[in-house]
């Protein structure tokens, strides 16, 4: 290449090196002029010596601790909490601001140390940005973008109707009838394993694994501000995390593992039985890119992580949501009337609703919107991390900075949302039925911001959306009952955690009709 002309040629290897020296300049210049324009700091509470903040982080429910900062320092609050400086925003407007328009810089994922220790670092949703999240999030949303996810719903479509018969012989296992029916779904998608109950291996290892998954509750360990800590060992007073961790790591190695090799044993024997899924397609597609009959061990490790993360991805989503439906339906029998009356109206009597019915069905998909809303599965997002410094409502927002959005607050806000306790799917509905066009649709913010919006999103409205048409089509959801047959009165509150449950979803149920019942049973 030459230099103005001037006869200097520059090697490729020098040219990199002046290109890189070039940004590093940029961004040094962009931090000095943000500095040199005045901006402050978003505000917040003031510290304390050498902990900062550390003590203003909510650690219990903290959705509600943080929404308490919001009232007193506006939407945007900053805590100064030494090697982790943390902002937590308060409003939809600002997280689009910061996390999507802003995308190219605020898409990287905090450092934490329980991720490797529980075996949770090969779920690309927490990987950090880069090369290996991109391989993950390619190959994953090939799979599950809008345009296929109907290749799933025969496989749903069979889960279903297993489910509704479970929920009839045993309504008081409704939260394990849900589990095992997520679990059973997943695994015939990912590895065409067919599980026929609740005390198939498989299912086992699906629940030791969610469980894990459980366990990674944010501010529930010391090691999150003091990773020095992963070095104890477990022997130590005080360590008894490190067999939690292990206990977790164990459960993910085996399902990342377990599964997937019986599926290339299946394929190398040639079973005659097996079925298209997505393991079989993951693999013969990376036979196609290589060229060869011997998959690189990096891509296999990815492909096996792909499969495993249909699990995590989805518990985030379906198995709360539903168990919120049956708690929503328990509190709000007339919401229950009217999706059953559309439910009459549009399906009829003598089949079960499916995917083809959803474009008809404008209070069941309002439903939805409300049970989104009102019961947050993942309160707090995964948090987001700043890669520059940034300019954000008037506001500094340094480089290296942890961004946590309170979507829970956003959706309980009474200015866009009105009486938000309540369970109202008329709130985005018109007076004469149509779908309201002026209010936030909640799915704009449950499944995460920018580039880091959740690949499975359409996957999993497909499935929320055909197990609770299906519920209301046949069943009738009533509240518990006590021995002596009298109803028992529960109410709604979320576990703590980074998925939120609710904590007690106890209902009766019962079949809706003899033409139900006979849909059911066959």
């Amino acid at each position: 290449m030459a230099l103005l002309d001037l006869g200097i040629t520059l090697s490729p290897g020098i040219l990199g090196v002046a290109l890189a020296l070039l940004l590093l300049l940029q961004l040094s210049l962009r931090r000095i002029l943000l500095r040199q324009k005045g901006l402050p700091l978003p505000p917040g509470p003031p510290g304390l010596p050498l902990i900062g903040n550390m003590l203003d982080m909510p650690r219990y429910k903290p959705w509600i601790g943080l929404h308490d900062l919001t009232k007193t320092y506006g939407n945007l609050v900053y805590l100064r909490i030494p090697r982790n400086p943390l902002l937590i925003i308060g409003d939809a407007d600002t997280a689009f601001e910061l996390l999507d328009k802003k995308s190219a810089y605020t898409s990287d994922r905090p450092t934490n140390p329980m991720a490797e220790l529980m075996g949770m670092d090969d779920i690309f949703g927490l990987m950090p940005y880069g090369e290996r999240w991109k391989r993950h999030r390619r190959g994953f949303w090939q799979h599950f973008h809008p345009g296929v996810v109907s290749k799933y719903h025969a496989a749903q479509n069979v889960q279903v109707r297993k489910f509704l018969a479970k929920l009839l012989q045993d309504p008081s296992r409704v939260k394990e009838h849900i589990r095992f029916n997520f679990s059973a779904t997943m695994l015939k998608i990912g590895y065409d394993i067919e599980v026929q109950n609740e005390r198939d291996e498989h299912i086992y290892l699906v629940d030791a694994a969610l469980d894990a998954l459980g366990q990674a509750v944010p501010g529930r360990f010391l090691i999150e501000v003091l990773p020095w800590l992963q070095y104890v060992p477990a022997w130590v007073p005080g360590a008894g995390f490190q067999t939690v961790f292990a206990r977790c790591k164990a459960a993910n190695d085996r399902l990342k593992h377990q599964p997937f090799d019986e599926l290339k044993q299946r394929l190398e024997i040639g079973d005659p039985t097996i079925n298209p899924c997505l393991g079989i397609e993951l693999l013969a597609q990376s036979k196609l890119d290589h060229e060869a009959q011997r998959i690189p061990s990096e891509e296999e490790d990815i492909i096996k992580n792909i499969c495993a993360i249909t699990f995590e991805g989805g518990a985030e989503t379906t198995f709360s949501a539903l168990q919120a439906f049956f708690v929503a339906m328990v509190l709000y029998p007339e919401v229950q009337r009217k999706a059953q009356a559309e439910l009459d109206t549009v399906v009829g009597p003598h089949r079960l609703p499916d995917h083809e019915d959803r474009p008809q069905l404008p209070y069941m998909a309002a439903l939805i919107k409300e049970l989104m809303r009102w019961h947050i599965t993942v309160p707090i997002n995964i948090p987001h991390k700043t890669t520059r410094d940034t300019e954000l409502s008037g506001y500094r927002v340094p480089a290296g900075t942890t961004v946590f959005v309170n979507v829970w607050q956003i959706l309980h806000d009474p200015q866009e949302y009105q009486d938000p306790e309540e369970f109202r799917p008329e709130r985005f509905l018109e007076a004469d039925g149509s779908p309201k066009t002026d209010i936030r649709d909640p799915a704009d913010l449950m499944f995460g911001f920018g580039r880091r919006v959740c690949p499975g999103r359409h996957f999993a409205e497909d499935i929320i959306f055909l197990n609770i048409a299906c519920v209301l089509h046949s069943l009738e959801i009533g509240p518990p009952v006590d021995q002596g047959g009298k109803p028992v009165q529960i109410t709604y509150q979320q576990t703590h955690g980074l998925l939120s449950y609710p904590e007690d979803c106890r209902c009766s149920v019962k079949a809706r009709s003899p033409d139900a019942l006979v849909l059911i049973m066959e």
